[in-house]
């Protein structure tokens, strides 16, 4: 999956949940956009659900969601790493 590819998936997340994005092709701090746990908890579940993934424990700080070139870049590996293994 491609970088762009991705970032739209996120931003349809984040809309999906109330909040509109655009990145205007420049990276964006999500933690701005990330008031509660609860928020954190059920954007983390609908990325998963999108993109048929599973984060790791590790990854399940809001500092990993900290931009939205990071967290597209995590989940990017994530589908590589998956391909790879099957």
């Amino acid at each position: 999956m491609d970088r762009e590819t991705c970032i739209t998936n996120i931003l349809e997340v984040f809309a999906e949940n109330g909040t509109v994005l655009s990145s205007d092709n420049e990276d964006l701090s999500l933690s701005d956009y990330i008031d509660a746990s609860i928020q954190f908890m059920t954007i983390l579940v609908q990325l998963e659900e999108k993109f048929d993934i599973e984060f790791p424990d590790e990854a399940l700080q809001i500092d990993y969601f900290s931009s939205l070139y990071g967290l597209s870049d995590i989940i990017c590996e994530l589908k590589e790493l998956e391909k790879s293994e099957e």
